[in-house]
């Protein structure tokens, strides 16, 4: 039987993990070392950077966690998706990982769910 430190321990590797491939994943939908010479993938311009900083700002501050998400919020996630299923569709591999993501993510919501 293992004791609820050991879930918690198990739990935060896998939030590691997931915020690891999360990581990886912008770095390769926004092209942010320069490695990609496809332009169509990264379509955020100077305004919705300049929101995501601003939203970004308040979420670390707490100030709006009532309000819906900013519009250059969704657009980031829509682009992110859009890459999702673009590697999903090209390899079984990152369809595992996609899959894997998408768990820990529900593992969260459920977390946050019953700690409200």
């Amino acid at each position: 039987m293992t004791t609820g430190k050991a879930h918690a321990k198990a739990l935060r590797g896998h939030f590691q993990a997931e915020s690891s491939l999360m990581i990886l994943l912008m770095e390769n939908t926004f092209d942010i070392y320069g490695e990609q010479s496809d332009a169509s993938i990264s379509q955020l311009d100077e305004t919705d950077i300049s929101s995501l900083r601003d939203a970004s700002q308040r979420a670390f501050n707490c100030m709006d966690a009532t309000n819906p998400l900013p519009v250059c919020l969704q657009h980031l996630g829509d682009q992110i998706s859009d890459h999702k299923q673009q590697l999903v569709n090209d390899d079984r591999t990152a369809r595992l990982w996609v899959q894997y993501l998408d768990y820990v993510r529900i593992v969260k919501q459920f977390l946050r769910a019953e700690r409200t």
